[in-house]
């Protein structure tokens, strides 16, 4: 997989060699919440606090 940030953020399937769009400010907030720290698991919480400023988002 590669991944491009700057400009529009794309995620690139390598082993497909397509494009995965991203659809949503969401999946473009989290893709970046997790690149800025490669390789390490990021917890529930980190992530609830960093999309959502710590209220959990309403279920579905």
């Amino acid at each position: 997989m590669r991944f491009r940030v700057l400009g529009v953020p794309e995620v690139h399937d390598d082993a497909g060699d397509r494009r995965v769009p991203l659809t949503s400010p969401k999946q473009r907030q989290l893709l970046g919440a997790l690149l800025v720290r490669p390789g390490e698991p990021v917890a529930m919480e980190r992530l609830i606090e960093e999309l959502w400023s710590g209220a959990r988002p309403a279920r579905r």
